[in-house]
């Protein structure tokens, strides 16, 4: 819903009603969320798998930097 300011005329208030708060409620979390969470329940070795596959990956692609990072994570730097 849009609403005019009543001290500020140039101003418009926007409020979500309630269908668009039950459709918020609704959606998806970002994958992003997702996979901070699931990575996160990982065993160190797990991480350290992946981690290492991807920067063989990267390797393959000639990303710069790939290789300064080869080094297995410890526990304390694991996400």
């Amino acid at each position: 819903m849009r609403s005019r300011s009543v001290t500020d005329r140039r101003r418009v208030i926007v409020t979500l009603t309630d269908l668009g708060s039950a459709i918020c409620a609704k959606t998806p979390r970002p994958l992003q969320d997702q996979f901070v969470h699931r990575f996160s329940k990982l065993t160190t070795e797990d991480k350290n798998q992946i981690v290492a596959a991807l920067h063989g990956v990267a390797a393959m692609m000639d990303v710069a930097g790939a290789d300064e990072a080869s080094a297995p994570l410890s526990s304390e730097s694991v996400v």
